[in-house]
């Protein structure tokens, strides 16, 4: 039976933190890394300790190496802000605060699994949008869900004040990201959300008017 436990790939930076991860595959308790580009140097690390793991054992057990894409911080944020600065930005770009943007567009996803892809040594086995409800987040805070910010006939609000333009629109661009993930990423490829019910949301407003619904992912935009 493959393990059944994961590691946490969050920030990582260390010696001992490589010494952790290494540990934890010799003993056979890890079956999963989680990691992101917006993790530091968390992709190169797992990748030389993973890549230096197999070597050793001589053959591959079952492993799976998830990485993420959507969040821009670190050298992703300089790299974006030198390409605005050259004219030729990153489509669809939220800025989110000073230190962090988000974006899934498809020219940005093919990038950022390839750049995932250096960084690791190898293609991920998974990718998944990292906390694609920052859109819904920002039009909110934006008051693009209001009736003054579209035109009346637009908007469909339900009884919780939930427009439905705004999350059709969010759906659509999950599924325009999927499609990037599918033509550029040969593995398996997600989300990794806040959904409706869990108690946090990415601004720190009500989660259920900002978070993802399963079973839409599922169904409409990742069929």
């Amino acid at each position: 039976m493959p393990p059944r436990l994961g590691f946490g790939a969050h920030r990582i930076s260390t010696a001992a933190h490589a010494s952790a991860l290494r540990r934890s595959l010799d003993l056979g308790v890890c079956g999963l890394i989680d990691t992101s580009p917006n993790y530091g140097e968390s992709e190169r690390i797992v990748g030389r300790v993973v890549r230096e793991w197999r070597e050793h054992r001589g053959k591959e057990r079952e492993l799976t190496v998830v990485t993420k894409v959507g969040v821009l911080q670190g050298a992703d944020l300089a790299d974006a802000r030198e390409r605005e600065l050259r004219g030729r930005p990153w489509p669809g770009v939220l800025k989110l605060s000073p230190d962090a943007w988000h974006c899934i567009s498809p020219e940005y996803i093919e990038h950022s699994v390839w750049r995932s892809s250096a960084a690791l040594g190898s293609p991920p086995d998974v990718v998944l949008l990292h906390n694609p409800e920052f859109f819904i987040a920002d039009q909110l805070a934006r008051g693009r869900h209001t009736a003054a910010a579209t035109s009346a006939a637009a908007v469909a609000a339900d009884d919780s004040g939930r427009c439905e333009d705004l999350y059709d629109g969010f759906y659509a661009r999950l599924g325009d990201a999927f499609a990037a993930l599918a033509a550029c990423h040969g593995g398996r490829f997600g989300v990794s959300s806040n959904l409706v019910g869990c108690r946090y949301g990415v601004s720190g407003r009500a989660n259920d008017a900002e978070a993802v619904e399963l079973a839409k992912v599922c169904g409409d935009a990742f069929p």
